[in-house]
């Protein structure tokens, strides 16, 4: 096993979001809307709106993109209120009250039925990196549509793919990997500027630069293993969710609660993981969303656990570190949530992050 480095351990920001929209919560310590680390930029020149239609949002529209809002110009939030996050309503009637300034960026919520596997990889983060080892673990995706503002040599950008529109998916594919989906963040589509002065584009299957918008019905469908293994172990609509998905998910369940009432903690805390254990303050006190510091940080407790043991178990060590972790959430954002939010928060996200890892 490699050594873990804690000096780079999540030390980029780690992604925010919006809106912590997960089970209808309120805002949380978050900048941006898309992922990046908020820029500051001078406010734009006012512009006077119009009521006539938007050509750009017409386009989008018309290949089935529909879903398309105004953000600010070479800004990525904030969007336009109520239509974003899981309780968003999105009718004709929303679309039509639109109003896009001249010169405004392009905000997109997903279409039921498509996500995005949104890979970073620049100032240090290594999404390629973990996306050739999905790759290689799960198959390798076939070449689709991205939306980027990084040009088309770099990895970087949102994949576009289809998926069973009745399944609730995860968050995150593992480290500087994000999932956009309906109920998880918005897009930021071309011709938009982004706040450091470069432009989104799309990149075409094969790899070029191109003004034309996909057809959604165009975009390949995920690969079945690929939809496994995105699947969120989050209650789902009955029926969507695979089989091993489920089965994983209830023997994790009972799990969680012998690590939490009936394992001992016996010494074995290893000095890898006593480090480990040491670090999770500060992972929470870099000023992002304390939600997603705590599924990442189960989600790296995870992977060390697979590493160390075989996957069936927990290592005694690694109890203290989800207790840790548990403990640590509560107390940062206990006042802030409605009573018996926060443990169902953290039992979905650790399950969730185990079920990754379940043999």
């Amino acid at each position: 096993m490699q050594d873990f480095v804690f000096e780079t351990y999540l030390g980029h920001e780690i992604r925010p979001r919006w809106v912590t929209d997960y089970l209808g919560l309120a805002p949380d310590d978050d900048s941006d809307g898309t992922g990046g680390v908020a820029t500051p930029v001078p406010d734009p020149e006012p512009v006077p709106p119009t009521t006539a239609p938007d050509p750009e949002a017409e386009a989008y529209a018309a290949r089935g993109w529909l879903d398309v809002f105004p953000l600010p110009a070479a800004r990525k939030a904030p969007p336009p209120t109520g239509l974003t996050g899981r309780r968003a309503p999105w009718t004709d009637t929303e679309r039509a009250a639109l109003v896009f300034p001249s010169g405004c960026n392009y905000g997109m919520r997903t279409p039921a039925g498509l996500l995005a596997i949104d890979v970073d990889h620049y100032d240090g983060k290594t999404g390629a990196v973990t996306l050739a080892d999905l790759e290689a673990k799960l198959g390798p995706l076939p070449s689709t549509w991205r939306v980027t503002s990084h040009g088309a040599a770099n990895p970087s950008g949102q994949r576009w793919y289809r998926v069973p529109a009745v399944a609730e998916y995860e968050s995150a594919a593992g480290k500087d990997i994000e999932v956009i989906h309906r109920n998880h963040r918005y897009s930021v589509l071309p011709p938009s500027v982004h706040p450091k002065g470069g432009r989104y584009a799309w990149i075409s299957p094969d790899g070029a630069i191109t003004e034309d918008v996909p057809l959604v019905t165009r975009i390949p469908e995920l690969p079945a293993k690929w939809v496994d293994y995105l699947t969120s172990t989050r209650p789902p609509v009955p029926g969507s969710t695979p089989a091993g998905i489920v089965r994983a998910t209830a023997e994790l369940d009972r799990m969680h609660r012998d690590w939490l009432s009936d394992t001992p903690i016996d010494g074995t805390v290893n000095a890898k993981t006593k480090a480990f254990i040491s670090y999770i303050p500060g992972a929470f006190d870099r000023g992002t969303s304390r939600y997603d510091t705590m599924v990442r940080l189960f989600w790296e407790a995870a992977k060390r656990n697979a590493e160390e043991f075989d996957g069936a178990r927990v290592h005694q060590g690694m109890v203290a570190a989800l207790e840790a972790i548990a403990q640590t959430y509560r107390e940062r954002v206990g006042e802030d949530r409605r009573p018996g939010v926060v443990e169902g928060e953290i039992h979905r996200a650790m399950v969730g992050a185990f079920a990754k890892v379940a043999p």
